[in-house]
């Protein structure tokens, strides 16, 4: 299978086109990842895209964004206040700002583009977006996420076989979820983390959906 990385504009409006476009104008590619390029699902004529969207607990992806901000060799607003600040100072700065979405559902936030703004309440369309998509991993059970998108993707490319490969995983993260949440709570404390996880409400609804989803074999396609 040919792939490739590509990155793509931020403004919402212009990415959905590039996207789009991307994929007209590179018709010998078969796969491509990236970091920025957003929903909605493009309608391409003649091509069929099958989206490969995990979700994470949101929590958890905070604590790994906050390590991964502190790795980096950048000078990002985001990497100096990681630099600066232990992880309980650099979620506190991120709630002063009410709007900032990367700490407030952003998952839900980014799904929710793939359905209309006039479509109900954004969770609402965030649901509605991991109940189309033919397939949503779970970054906590990455293995066993990898064998229902080779099942996905076979019946498009029947020879396909997904290999597990970690990067930029931190050696804290080989702990099981449950005891990463409570090392996380015993090292914010009770009030804020319980501010966390209210700002991430329906992030943390998403996260069980697709959960429950998991562990109802043979009821979705994955």
């Amino acid at each position: 299978m040919s792939w490739t990385k590509h990155e793509f504009a931020a403004d919402r409006r212009e990415n959905a086109n590039a996207v789009a476009n991307f994929i007209r104008n590179n018709p010998h590619i078969e796969a491509f990842s990236s970091h920025t390029a957003l929903l909605p699902i493009p309608v391409v004529e003649n091509v069929v895209i099958f989206p490969i969207v995990f979700i994470r607990h949101p929590i958890d992806r905070l604590r790994s964004a906050y390590e991964f901000e502190r790795r980096q060799n950048a000078s990002t607003a985001g990497a100096r206040l990681a630099k600066a600040l232990d992880f309980a100072g650099y979620l506190r700065e991120l709630l002063k700002t009410p709007r900032h979405r990367q700490i407030r559902n952003f998952q839900t936030f980014r799904l929710a583009y793939n359905e209309s703004r006039h479509k109900c309440s954004e969770l609402e369309r965030a649901t509605a977006a991991i109940e189309s998509f033919p397939f949503v991993g779970l970054v906590e059970r990455f293995d066993e996420s990898l064998s229902k998108l080779e099942t996905s993707l076979q019946r498009l490319f029947p020879n396909f076989r997904a290999q597990p490969f970690h990067r930029n995983a931190a050696l804290s993260r080989q702990a099981a979820l449950f005891d990463r949440l409570a090392e996380v709570s015993a090292m914010l404390g009770e009030e804020l983390y319980g501010e966390i996880c209210a700002a991430n409400s329906d992030d943390l609804v998403i996260y069980e959906k697709v959960v429950t989803r998991f562990n109802s074999a043979g009821r979705h396609p994955w």
